[in-house]
């Protein structure tokens, strides 16, 4: 069994399905279960605590390292989209971060359903 912490509860991994193969059972719909969706794999995870603190957790095994795509959580669903053009933002003014920006931060601000990226 796959279990982690987050900041106010745990994660736990039930299922694991995609790319030919089927959920064993009907966990994504069970009552405090997060789908987390990338490239035509679904993990499904029971949590405690917070929804948000545990799609934060669980989405970052999935999220790509290249920065092209951003975890959203749509209910207690993950998927990842494509990284709008104004999500990174210099560290230091503020402003839209452009290819000489040295320090980024994301902009959770606009775009507050992201949770992984």
């Amino acid at each position: 069994m796959t279990t982690h912490n987050t900041k106010t509860g745990r994660i736990e991994l039930v299922d694991s399905y995609g790319n030919g193969k089927w959920p064993r059972n009907n966990a994504a719909n069970a009552p405090a279960h997060l789908t987390v969706e990338y490239d035509g794999h679904t993990a499904v995870w029971r949590f405690s605590g917070s929804l948000r603190d545990a799609a934060e957790t669980a989405a970052q095994f999935d999220c790509p390292e290249n920065g092209e795509r951003i975890g959203v959580l749509r209910g207690n669903h993950v998927s990842f989209d494509a990284t709008p053009d104004d999500f990174w933002l210099d560290e230091e003014t503020g402003k839209r971060a452009t290819d000489e920006t040295l320090q980024m931060k994301p902009n959770t601000a606009k775009y507050s359903d992201a949770v992984a990226w």
